[in-house]
């Protein structure tokens, strides 16, 4: 199966779980390529003060897990704080979510 059919099986799955409109699910599904920068600093911002808890107390050689990753945006700055001598693993069941992320790692 290819990527591009994988994909649209995924949205097609989301759009029947779904009948209400949000900006953000719209944006998510028809320009993620604006929506993956307006996400990223919402979370960024919106959990700063965990982000910044988990900076400071992340040992020497620890392995990180981002359990329900979504688009990767945790996987992503967990990455950066861990720096090339640590691994981060991060983890996501939703089909479409899973795609997104594996295309930003």
């Amino acid at each position: 199966m290819s990527s591009a059919s994988h994909i649209d099986r995924c949205e097609l799955e989301f759009v029947r779980l779904t009948n209400r409109f949000k900006a953000g699910e719209w944006l998510f599904h028809n320009c993620y390529c604006l929506y993956n920068p307006i996400y990223t600093l919402y979370k960024t911002y919106r959990d700063r003060f965990t982000l910044s808890l988990i900076r400071k107390n992340i040992p020497d050689g620890a392995v990180m897990l981002d359990i329900g990753a979504n688009v990767g945006v945790f996987s992503t700055l967990f990455a950066e704080m861990v720096g090339p001598a640590r691994r981060v693993h991060a983890f996501e069941p939703e089909c479409l979510n899973f795609e997104r992320l594996k295309k930003r790692t």
